[in-house]
């Protein structure tokens, strides 16, 4: 049984000479085959973190089926091929929304 997992993460952003650290909001995918923390998707902020629930309820089975590949790229690619349109839409739709997603 596959499960995923909404966490909290934590990076780093260089602005030259300037660290700053923060949180931001990204999933954890446990399977059959173990648990990993893939990129995305991700939303950078706890304001956001309601959409990327959403995200995850609306698109649970194509998540799973895209992590079973052992991509963690190119979700869009998986769900849609090349109707570029339909990536454009799907990703600028989640992007309003605070949900980054490749």
């Amino acid at each position: 049984m596959s499960k995923i997992e909404i966490i909290k993460k934590r990076r780093l952003t260089s602005f030259g000479d300037v660290v700053v650290e923060g949180d931001f909001y990204g999933i954890k995918v446990t399977n059959n085959n173990g648990t990993f923390h893939p990129i995305y998707p991700y939303a950078l902020s706890e304001n956001d973190k309601c959409h990327l629930e959403e995200f995850i309820e609306e698109n649970f089975e194509d998540l799973i089926s895209f992590y079973k590949t052992g991509n963690e790229i190119n979700f869009c690619h998986h769900v849609f091929g090349f109707a570029t349109e339909k990536k454009r839409y799907f990703k600028n739709y989640w992007h309003e929304r605070g949900v980054t997603i490749c």
